[in-house]
């Protein structure tokens, strides 16, 4: 593959929003000052951004598999492992340490209790398919890239 500016665009416009959407609910919080308005439309660019982040990503993983159908070996094997290696380590540990050291999963509303049901849930990264709580909140979105992660080499090496 070879780099695209484009893509660069996109991640920076992701990134973007995505940030505005976690600083602007903090700061409401932190401040007092609250406006529906505001809070409305910051939610709406944060899952933009999330949205935008997925369609960057189907595309780099695309151009992966792509890059790894054409050397020696299985592409399914080593394209779920670099997934996992990429994902799992950090998730588990960041949930983990959220857990130990009671970190609430959020500042700008009322924290959901954490059950053992919930731990488990988000330490699999399924917690959008039993508990729809996250640990943390910011994590909401992982589950589904893990689930396009199982869906993307599908649709790539289907004929």
């Amino acid at each position: 593959m070879r780099h695209s500016a484009n893509l660069d665009i996109l991640r920076s416009f992701a990134v973007t929003l995505v940030l505005i959407d976690h600083l602007v609910p903090t700061l409401v919080t932190r401040t007092g000052f609250h406006d529906a308005a505001v809070s409305g439309f910051t939610n709406q660019i944060g899952h933009a951004g999330v949205l935008a982040f997925f369609v960057h990503t189907s595309l780099v993983l695309m151009y992966s598999l792509e890059r790894m159908s054409k050397s020696p070996g299985g592409v399914t094997l080593r394209f779920y492992v670099r997934r996992f290696f990429r994902i799992y380590p950090l998730s588990i540990f960041c949930i983990v340490m959220a857990v130990v050291l009671h970190i609430p999963n959020n500042v700008w509303r009322t924290v959901d209790p954490i059950t053992p049901r919930i731990i488990v849930a988000n330490l699999l990264l399924v917690q959008n398919l039993f508990t729809k709580i996250s640990v943390l909140v910011p994590m909401w979105s992982l589950p589904y890239e893990v689930q396009m992660y199982l869906i993307l080499p599908a649709l790539y090496l289907s004929p």
